[in-house]
């Protein structure tokens, strides 16, 4: 059965665009970005292994030169060309050759972004003295048929024979059919190939020398389109990492603990920054930051994602996971073609709260350098982070539900993403965010690269995981995927009554600031009420202290978190919304002073301190209304060796019901 392919490529960057100037049937040249990008196209193009018979383009010169820069690098210089006038862009009639910035305050956002992005509503028209009276290329028109502006609707009415007289007729004669042409011009066939709705085509992003590829059957009938591929496989390893025998290898991996669980799989860990092979702006954040060698899961991390691989990683919190994800992205996005305005992200990472959204943000504004990264979250400003997206962003790192939202309004496009990080998945599905994450993917396209990371590996997590990782996903595990917190705190559990918490707590914290007064604390509570309460005792005892809650905006969430992690407040009191994605380096000392419902909670809590392999201690004060979970308790505590009381041994025995009233409450 005979397949027909058409692929469409928008032009690349022009001076006009570079300089903010309304284009249209403007004619100026490529710059020396858009030029590479032209070359990025036919690179995509060659990896689409697709001969063409024939090209078209429109008449001007920015689309003929990316079309004849396309095709010499593909060797089809002698290809037949067919240059077509109402494959020509959108004409924006008075406004072309304005500056835009110029333009926006002379007659306000509103109305040039209605004069833009509008369906039906077109700019202010050309006089006709001002039409192509010395344009030779027009000069045998009628001149009814040359726009004086064009709204998109009547860019449609004007570029869609071309669709029907000229390229369906060369793609039934010729079968493989190249046109190279404007944003709007695509923008036109698109929604009549793909019967696109008004606000659909409105907002519909058109990248750069981004090949879109459309097949059909002998009947002209569509069976598919897609992006064409991207490239993936970026990392050659160093002489030293294939210098490294099995021995080695294996070693390094039971030191730290580390499963391959995927077979006939021979990726070797990289034990150098230098080795990984990041660009030298990133290897300069590096060093700035001091780091002197990866963690074990960067180590084995990277050379797999670098290579293309789909990932699951399954790893405690704490271990050096994000930097797994984000230094890899940086490759990725760079070598896609740049992002304008009102496109993007290329990459795009999914996790469960807005305290480790905005911590992997910060992450990222450290060793992203040069890159567009937009944080979205609920408890902020909507039109903050819209305003930022509408001016393109290469990294968007966002909790689902905002996300969502921004997609719902079409105030984002998920057409460029082709690099999709889930971070904490576990703690999403826990969340019930599963449904969200399934609509954000589905508008994802399916040859994306998925990482996946999670602490717990439960049959619900797996599901998700398999669905999503479509590529043969490689599986790490880095430690056990038993939930079992980190070996490097040492665990204290107090059997106390509800009465004696309070004053415990002073005792404990009074002898905490004999041995270092410095040190920082994180204090779990039940309840908001509650940890308001034992902030305020604490500062009016003269503790240094904060709180931090669900009630509280988002502006005096950073607040506070600024005075934690800079020392200036060295007590945090909190609830179960900072326990997951709170990441404080040097937090030594957690004290549960309310036992979460859920043993996984505890984990999230506990691993607050302990992390990328500092040392640290949990006290938590057990109670008798946290007999549910006494049986799981001790489950995690022999996990890592702790001492377990022998009070808490006995309770883990006896029914759920049984009741017990005082315990030993001396530290």
């Amino acid at each position: 059965m005979t397949k027909y392919f058409i692929v469409f490529v928008r032009h690349g960057e022009s001076t006009s665009n570079a300089d903010k100037i309304f284009t249209g049937w403007l004619d100026p040249e490529l710059t020396a970005k858009g030029v590479q990008e032209a070359h990025s196209g036919a690179e995509y193009l060659k990896e689409a292994k697709i001969e063409f018979n024939v090209a078209y383009t429109s008449v001007l010169k920015r689309a003929i030169h990316t079309l004849d820069i396309i095709l010499d690098d593909l060797d089809c210089v002698f290809l037949p060309v067919y240059k077509c006038w109402r494959l020509n862009e959108r004409h924006y009639g008075a406004l072309q050759g304005k500056n835009k910035i110029k333009t926006v305050k002379k007659f306000g956002e509103n109305q040039v972004s209605i004069w833009r992005r509008s369906y039906d509503i077109p700019p202010p028209m050309l006089e006709e003295s001002d039409l192509y009276s010395n344009d030779k290329r027009y000069s045998n028109f009628a001149k009814d048929l040359l726009p004086r502006g064009e709204s998109l609707k009547m860019c449609l009415d004007r570029v869609l024979p071309s669709w029907c007289d000229e390229l369906l007729p060369a793609m039934k004669r010729y079968e493989n059919v190249l046109v190279v042409a404007h944003a709007n011009s695509i923008r036109a066939i698109l929604k009549h190939i793909l019967n696109l709705q008004e606000k659909e085509i409105v907002e519909l992003e058109i990248a750069t020398c981004v090949p879109i590829l459309f097949e059909f059957d002998e009947k002209l009938n569509l069976k598919s389109h897609k992006y064409l591929p991207f490239r993936k496989n970026f990392y050659t390893p160093s002489e030293a990492t294939l210098n490294l025998s099995e021995e080695e290898v294996e070693k390094w991996r039971k030191e730290n603990n580390i499963m391959i669980l995927t077979k006939n799989l021979d990726i070797r860990p990289v034990f150098t920054f230098e080795d990984a092979g990041f660009p030298s702006q990133v290897n300069q954040c590096i060093k700035k930051a001091g780091f002197e060698k990866p963690f074990p899961i960067q180590s084995q991390s990277w050379p797999i994602i670098m290579s293309g691989h789909d990932y699951i990683g399954i790893a405690e919190t704490g271990s050096g996971k994000t930097l797994s994800f984000l230094l890899p992205a940086v490759i990725h996005v760079l070598d896609q073609p740049p992002i304008r305005k009102f496109e993007g992200p290329v990459a795009l990472v999914l996790a469960p709260t807005r305290e480790l959204v905005e911590q992997i943000r910060e992450c990222a504004v450290e060793f992203c350098p040069r890159m567009r990264c937009v944080a979205c979250y609920g408890g902020a400003s909507r039109m903050t982070q819209s305003d930022a997206l509408k001016r393109g962003v290469e990294i968007v790192i966002a909790c689902p539900g905002r996300l969502n939202d921004f997609i719902s309004a079409s105030k984002i496009s998920m057409r460029r993403v082709t690099y999709l990080v889930l971070d904490e998945a576990d703690r999403m599905l826990d969340m019930g965010f599963e449904m969200q994450i399934r609509t954000i993917i589905d508008g994802i396209r399916k040859d994306r690269q998925m990482l996946f990371f999670s602490a717990t590996w439960p049959k619900e997590v797996r599901s998700l995981a398999l669905d999503l990782c479509t590529n043969d996903p490689v599986h790490v595990q880095i430690g056990s995927c038993v939930l079992k917190t980190s070996d490097n705190v040492v665990q204290h559990t107090l059997l106390l009554n509800e009465s004696e918490k309070l004053n415990k707590l002073f005792e404990l914290l009074q002898k905490l600031h004999e041995e270092d007064s410095k040190q920082l604390i994180i204090i779990f509570t039940e309840t908001k009420k509650s940890c308001d309460f034992i902030t305020s005792e604490l500062r009016g005892s003269g503790y240094s202290a904060l709180s931090i809650h669900g009630d509280k905006s988002q502006s005096e969430r950073k607040y506070v978190l600024d005075e934690f992690k800079s020392g200036r407040t060295n007590i945090l009191c909190a609830t179960d919304v900072a326990s997951r994605g709170l990441d404080v380096k040097n937090v030594k000392v957690v004290i549960n002073y309310d036992m979460p419902l859920q043993v996984e909670d505890y984990v999230h809590r506990v691993g607050r301190t302990g992390r990328a392999g500092a040392t640290g201690v949990a006290y938590s004060f057990f109670s008798d209304k946290n007999r549910g979970i006494a049986k799981d308790l001790v489950n995690i505590l022999n996990e890592t060796k702790q001492d377990v009381p022998q009070a808490l041994l006995e309770m883990a025995k006896k029914p759920f019901d049984n009741r017990f009233s005082r315990f030993d409450s001396s530290v």
